[in-house]
């Protein structure tokens, strides 16, 4: 048996180092965070046997040589995972009969038990709960400051178990779903959802792959279908694209389906603002109106209620204005729904915190923009998977009203798996 440890910045680059030397019958003996300040690290210990190795015995304990793994610290140091799950797929079963383990579970060429991931999930159960009774107890005793410090600990901690899991149920994959679970995770998609994505498609099909990704991107419909009326607020920060989405939508629903449109800004913070939605209304030939609080903008909805659709448009700001939103609230009447508009541009990170910023009100839909100028998807179909609300509309460019897309899964796939934005 060959025993090494693997040093990387994280856990998933750890095991995929793991992964290149030993294969993917390795066993993780050991996980632990290293180093500090700027260059933190982890450290991963694994062993492996070659297939065809003799087992051996030591001749003093009559026990397999496989045993010599328990010099070891059984019990981890401060800092260590070592998930049960580990200590458990180092050890050698008793062997019943050829290809069976002492519980008649199936057993790998090397000897050791192959572990499915709901075995794998029961037995970080006590691990989850020891850490949810620490992190109980810690909180008790510990300031706001060391209350902060632990959860940034203990997600990290999650984080890495959760790594853990997600690489041996890949490991199990055949070698093509392997392949594409790796570059979809790569790409930004969820490590869980690109397993799931890689085991409908054990063959790497890309065909396949699409499809069953496609039907996972929850989408809204247009915005108008057999009849109106509808009033639509779009939200989001500044340079996202509202104002410019809301012309297309106006001119495809006003010129292209021949419905009647309005258009309301409540955008009196920007220089030019409304001028610049005034001038769309006049070349798409439909009314505008300015409305600076919740009344002006109660009777201007009360001025259009006759039209199909009412788009109403509003000044972006930082997620960070505490301000902002609150205001928007303030502003909105009853029926009036918000679509949240996000970039394709901005990273998982930021979506999250637009996202947390918009939700008090509640938004029915999202906005996906600026697909062209994207490197890639990966974030905007992550937010699209994980938002837990369907995708309106996608828009792709300047032009209005052609730079605008239902939202589709199938197209969201089919951009994202061919590598680009557009």
């Amino acid at each position: 048996m060959q025993i090494k440890r693997f040093e990387a910045d994280n856990i998933t680059q750890a095991l995929k180092a793991v992964k290149a030397e030993f294969g993917a019958d390795a066993v993780i003996l050991e996980t632990r965070r290293v180093g500090g300040g700027g260059k933190a690290g982890v450290q991963v210990t694994a062993a492996w046997e070659p297939a065809g190795a003799p087992a051996g015995r030591d001749a003093a304990a009559g026990r397999p040589a496989r045993r010599a793994l328990a010099a070891l610290p059984a019990e981890a140091p401060p800092g260590v995972v070592d998930p049960p799950w580990a200590r458990e797929a180092s050890r050698t079963p008793k062997a019943t009969r050829a290809g069976q383990d002492a519980a008649g579970a199936p057993v790998a060429a090397g000897g050791t038990a192959t572990l499915t991931l709901s075995e794998v999930q029961s037995a970080l159960v006590p691990l989850r709960e020891e850490l949810s009774a620490v992190g109980a107890e810690l909180k008790a005793r510990t300031g706001a400051e060391g209350l902060a410090r632990l959860g940034g600990e203990l997600a990290a901690l999650r984080a890495m178990v959760s790594d853990l899991v997600l690489d041996r149920r890949a490991a199990a994959l055949p070698e093509a779903a392997r392949s594409a679970y790796e570059t979809l995770a790569d790409r930004g998609l969820p490590r869980d959802l690109a397993a799931e994505l890689a085991e409908a498609a054990p063959d790497g099909n890309p065909s396949r792959l699409e499809a069953a990704l496609a039907e996972r991107v929850p989408v809204a419909g247009p915005l108008l279908k057999e009849r109106g009326p509808r009033r639509v607020l779009f939200a989001g920060p500044t340079g996202v694209g509202k104002t410019t989405t809301i012309a297309k939508l106006a001119a495809h629903y006003a010129v292209t389906e021949k419905r009647s449109v309005a258009l309301v800004t409540l955008d009196t913070f920007r220089i030019g603002a409304v001028e610049q939605v005034s001038t769309y209304a006049r070349i798409i030939g439909i009314p505008c109106a300015v409305a600076a609080d919740r009344a002006e903008l109660a009777a201007r909805l009360k001025e259009f209620a006759r039209h199909d659709l009412v788009l109403i448009d509003t000044a972006g700001r930082s997620p960070k204005d505490a301000d902002h939103v609150p205001g928007l609230a303030r502003v909105r009447p009853e029926g009036v729904e918000v679509q949240l508009v996000l970039p394709a541009t901005r990273p998982v990170a930021d979506h999250r915190a637009i996202l947390a910023a918009y939700a008090p009100l509640a938004p029915a839909a999202l906005v996906l923009t600026k697909l062209d100028e994207a490197q890639g998807l990966g974030a905007a179909l992550h937010t699209a998977l994980t938002a837990g609300m369907p995708v309106s509309y996608l828009t792709d460019g300047q032009r209005i009203p052609e730079d605008l897309q239902l939202a589709s899964g199938a197209r969201l796939a089919a951009r994202f798996l061919a590598g680009e934005g557009r």
